[in-house]
């Protein structure tokens, strides 16, 4: 059906996981801290945000698998991520 799940965790990796197998098919590995959280750009299922302890916040860009833009975050912003349209 398409649906996708993104997961981060304390191997510093954001890993993309198929709802209709359960297999994860796809892991960025550009974190060199915990990955605190993760979520997808709101009104786009091909963005998504992560956030970790090594102080960044980065975009993926689920079409072409990579890394798009690296934000540095103040330490006290790095436990979370929202993410909205800007219009």
């Amino acid at each position: 059906d398409g649906r996708v799940f993104a997961s981060g965790g304390a191997d510093h990796k954001v890993k993309l996981w198929s709802d209709a197998s359960g297999f994860c098919f796809a892991t960025f590995a550009d974190h060199s801290a915990p990955v605190t959280a993760v979520t997808f750009a709101k009104g786009s299922g091909t963005v998504l945000f992560s956030a970790s302890r090594d102080g960044t916040v980065r975009a993926y860009d689920l079409a072409k698998y990579r890394n798009f833009r690296v934000l540095e975050a103040p330490p006290t912003a790095r436990s979370s991520t929202s993410a909205d349209r800007a219009d």
